[in-house]
């Protein structure tokens, strides 16, 4: 009984390990895009409402579309003080650099039929000042 529980223990870790293995290869790398915010003194829930009335159906709707994988906002809480770069920091993953290029811009219509592009432009620059960008991309990994 041992030996066979043995041998069902070593298949399963063999099997799993080469399946594992398989997925590690088929998957795309993926690509995040890091933003960086700047929030002015006490317009914090102005940037929080454009990020999650406006933007946040837009990401939705993409990854829906399979034209991103994931979105995240993060607050910053340290360091804390008056010389904090950033307030906030958004991070958009996508499975592909041509979805990482596409204008966001472009499904905006589609979801907020509503509202007037150029407002929801000149609104969300207003509530936030881009630090800075960065886009990162996996080379490799275990």
């Amino acid at each position: 009984m041992r030996k066979s529980t043995l041998l069902v223990a070593v298949f399963a870790f063999i099997f799993g390990g080469v399946l594992s293995a398989a997925v590690l290869e088929v998957q795309p790398p993926k690509i995040y895009i890091v933003d960086f915010m700047k929030v002015e003194p006490g317009q914090d829930e102005a940037y929080l409402q454009v990020e999650r009335e406006w933007w946040k159906p837009v990401h939705e709707d993409r990854i829906r579309r399979g034209q991103m994988h994931a979105w995240a906002l993060y607050r910053v809480r340290y360091p804390d003080g008056t010389q904090r770069d950033y307030d906030f920091v958004t991070v958009n993953v996508f499975d592909k650099f041509e979805d990482a290029e596409r204008d966001p811009f472009e499904l905006f219509p589609l979801v907020h039929p509503e509202l007037d592009i150029e407002r929801v432009e000149q609104e969300t620059l207003a509530s936030r000042r881009l630090v800075r960008g960065e886009l990162w991309y996996q080379i490799d990994r275990l």
